[in-house]
């Protein structure tokens, strides 16, 4: 028990292994490897009073647990969890039959967990089964860390090809961008300007609708070069001018800042009462051309760009029906849908 002005505190270690990990105990060289990476990491991570030798480190005693938890720690129960490894330990890294070695002397202090690996199958719950009759478990732990019957995680080739993979996929989005921003600005832009975004999240813009402005009434002004002095938003000088003035306003109010933030999480799901289009209204063709004076050829390129998460929608729920991962893709279809 922990006394803390004038407090007693229950202390629970959540996590705790007592694992062995003695040279004797190593069946191949993942087993000196696997124990020399934590060893590392106590190493170069913990004071140099504190720094165990690596002998004790690779096998703590049941006795300098005790002490360290129980005696002279402030431990009132740890939980014990179970790790295996028998492909590089002999007689496992620090199995739930060696752990109930010392929850059967401490049984009031400790928490016994097992383990179970999901590539198993029906015979890992069995085991897992014969597991909870036979010693005191508390818990599970699903572990798939460990090689099984093959599985034994990427390869370096596996790995590169899918970074390639990624790499060359985002090249080929990045790359026409980055190349019409050179040849229209002259500058290395891998992407492309916010318009503005920020200011528009500012305590300033925050100020503007709060006196009933709408959206619409403050690009035809303060965001307007033909009345703000110049500076459009949708070049990289004007872009950079807004941000400026946003964040000089942010840190004028901070306290607006996050409290027009909080709201602004809002209206993304239920509407920004300060704008004077609905959903809808980017079907309308008169109302678009209204908010964008643009080329037809433009506002038709704005349209088809934003129906792309109804295309990924309906991708996502073509997968679903053909018996897809649809549990792993439904937060992003139901943020599809939400567009």
């Amino acid at each position: 028990m922990y006394h803390h002005d004038g407090h007693d505190l229950f202390v629970i270690d959540g996590h705790m292994h007592f694992w062995d990990a003695n040279p004797e105990n190593w069946k191949n060289k993942y087993g000196e490897s696997w124990i020399k990476c934590f060893y590392a990491y106590h190493s170069a991570l913990s004071p140099a009073d504190a720094v165990w030798p690596f002998e004790k480190f690779c096998r703590y005693g049941e006795e300098a647990l005790v002490d360290d938890l129980f005696r002279n720690g402030y431990v009132d129960m740890a939980i014990l969890n179970s790790t295996y490894l028998y492909e590089f330990y002999k007689n496992g890294f620090n199995s739930h039959a060696q752990n109930n070695i010392v929850k059967t002397k401490y049984p009031d202090r400790l928490l016994l967990c097992g383990s179970f690996d999901p590539r198993e199958e029906e015979s890992g719950f069995d085991a897992f089964r014969r597991m909870v009759a036979e010693y005191p478990i508390s818990g599970l732990k699903l572990y798939t860390a460990e090689w099984y019957d093959g599985s034994r995680g990427w390869t370096l080739k596996q790995q590169v090809s899918v970074c390639l993979t990624y790499g060359l996929t985002m090249l080929a989005v990045i790359a026409p961008w980055t190349y019409h921003n050179w040849r229209l600005y002259h500058r290395f832009l891998p992407l492309t300007i916010s318009a503005g975004v920020l200011w528009q999240g500012s305590p300033e813009f925050y100020h503007l609708v709060q006196r009933n402005r709408g959206h619409l009434d403050i690009w035809a002004n303060e965001l307007n070069p033909e009345r703000n002095g110049g500076h459009d938003p949708f070049t990289i000088d004007g872009d950079q001018y807004f941000t400026r003035r946003a964040l000089q306003s942010i840190r004028a109010e901070p306290g607006v800042y996050v409290t027009y933030s909080l709201k602004k999480a809002g209206y993304f799901w239920f509407g920004n009462p300060a704008a004077e289009w609905g959903y809808f209204a980017l079907y309308d063709w008169q109302t678009l051309r209204q908010w964008y004076p643009y080329s037809s050829l433009k506002l038709l390129n704005m349209f088809m760009t934003r129906q792309l998460p109804l295309v990924a929608l309906v991708a996502l729920v073509f997968l679903a029906v053909r018996g897809g991962p649809s549990h792993n893709t439904f937060p992003v279809a139901a943020s599809n849908a939400k567009y």
